[in-house]
């Protein structure tokens, strides 16, 4: 795990859209398509917003498939909804096509929901893209529930309002070329220190089965999160 500190969210996200241009670049010249699962919440909403306005002509988006870690089990229209915001901050305003879009909501049970998208997924991203809950969770593993092995993307169950979700696993995270934490904010330093340096129990904080364990992975964190 590598640290990268930042004085806020704002040059986090600046920093994180520089990387991800270098790292897209690199992928494509190979001759590959690029693959990355995006994440909902303020810190991607920055990052979305920079890549527009400073990497519209900087990046080939006709190369990039677009998946999510996660998101809530609602329709696209709600505001509750990680696509939307993508789709909103992202997605239609570089006027990328469905094609390269691959979202797990349909108006199917929330298994078969979970099925039809782990079925969809590649083999392995490029990048997995993740945010820090206060409560050690990452992507919608939560603590105290199971941890699922054997499979890509599952059902999972949220202890807030819209319960309902649709997530990565670690282990399928874990086989990603690469993850990257994006943390920011003044509510965050308890969970950051426990997700870098506390006890390793994955049952209770998460976001460890990422961190801890994946063999490339980054975490960009602004002083606020890192005032601990």
């Amino acid at each position: 795990m590598d640290l990268y500190r930042f004085s806020d969210a704002e040059a986090l996200a600046q920093r994180v859209a520089r990387d991800l241009a270098e790292l897209i670049r690199a992928v494509t010249a190979t001759g590959n398509r690029f693959s990355v699962a995006l994440s909902g919440g303020s810190t991607p909403k920055k990052l979305h917003q920079i890549l527009v306005a400073d990497y519209r002509n900087a990046i080939d988006w006709s190369q990039i498939d677009f998946y999510l870690g996660d998101d809530r089990f609602v329709p696209p229209t709600d505001d509750r909804s990680n696509e939307r915001m993508i789709r909103e901050t992202l997605l239609t305003p570089l006027e990328i096509p469905e094609s390269q879009i691959h979202f797990p909501y349909v108006d199917l049970p929330v298994e078969t929901a979970a099925a039809n998208y782990d079925a969809v997924l590649p083999e392995k991203l490029d990048l997995v893209l993740l945010g820090l809950g206060t409560d050690g969770h990452t992507l919608s593993l939560f603590p105290g529930e199971p941890i699922v092995t054997g499979q890509k993307a599952v059902a999972a169950k949220a202890p807030v309002v819209a319960a309902d979700r649709i997530t990565l696993t670690a282990e399928y995270t874990n086989q990603a070329q690469t993850a990257w934490f994006l943390v920011a904010g003044a509510d965050k330093p308890s969970a950051l220190k426990t997700m870098m340096m506390g006890d390793y129990d994955p049952s209770q904080t998460p976001s460890q089965a990422v961190a801890r364990v994946h063999p490339n992975c980054r975490v960009y964190a602004d002083e606020n999160a890192l005032a601990f």
